[in-house]
């Protein structure tokens, strides 16, 4: 119960309501200007949500941790994360703007059956609004000999460092060459074959380019 906020730890933190978003704030002061930080929220919603056109069942839980050590071991995960089914997001002031509120805004509009962490991450880093070069992140990463097909099927594990920038930049691709109903489609069933499905012969020169792309 300690996730979804019922606990007396919780009673000494600052609660603030928008119209996307429940903020529980556990140090207010150390946001800052509170009023800024909730309108920048509140527009990256609104602009996220201007490709995914999705109405959420509630208005998403959005809980900011200013002792990131502290949340993590009476959470027992790593922040920042994100319950979609519940709308509940762990996090802190640094996260960035869009990632963790697109897991549930992306989950809603999809309702998945089958997921792909390569996918979910991917379209969660490709809205996180920050316009990193994913491309130079992963051209600078030693180990950048791997097969994308072998990475998204979950055959080759590999760290986040390689997950995000190369999801967000497949996600990016793909939106940009075949469109958002597609998109939407892939993102109901994230698998390869179902991709393949979708995209066709189209897929393995996206995937080609991609993988020349990133290469040193």
């Amino acid at each position: 119960m300690l996730g979804v906020g019922f606990d007396e730890l919780y009673d000494t933190w600052t609660i603030k309501e928008s119209s996307h978003f429940i903020f529980h704030f556990q140090d207010i002061a150390s946001v800052g200007d509170v009023a800024s930080y909730i309108m920048q929220k509140e527009k990256a919603f609104d602009l996220i949500n201007n490709f995914f056109k999705v109405k959420l069942p509630k208005k998403i839980d959005y809980f900011v941790w200013n002792d990131l050590k502290k949340g993590e071991v009476l959470l027992k995960t790593p922040l920042a994360f994100t319950e979609p089914p519940l709308c509940l997001t762990h996090t802190s002031i640094a996260n960035t703007l869009g990632h963790e509120m697109t897991h549930s805004i992306s989950y809603f509009a999809a309702k998945p059956i089958k997921k792909k962490y390569l996918i979910s991450e991917g379209v969660c880093v490709y809205f996180d609004l920050t316009k990193r070069d994913k491309v130079a992140q992963l051209k600078n990463i030693n180990h950048s000999k791997y097969s994308i097909i072998d990475v998204w099927k979950g055959k080759l594990r590999v760290g986040n460092d390689i997950i995000y920038p190369l999801g967000g930049e497949l996600v990016k691709r793909l939106i940009e060459s075949f469109g958002r109903e597609k998109f939407l489609q892939l993102l109901a069933d994230q698998s390869y074959e179902n991709a393949r499905n979708l995209y066709g012969e189209k897929l393995d020169d996206l995937i080609s380019g991609l993988q020349k792309d990133i290469r040193r």
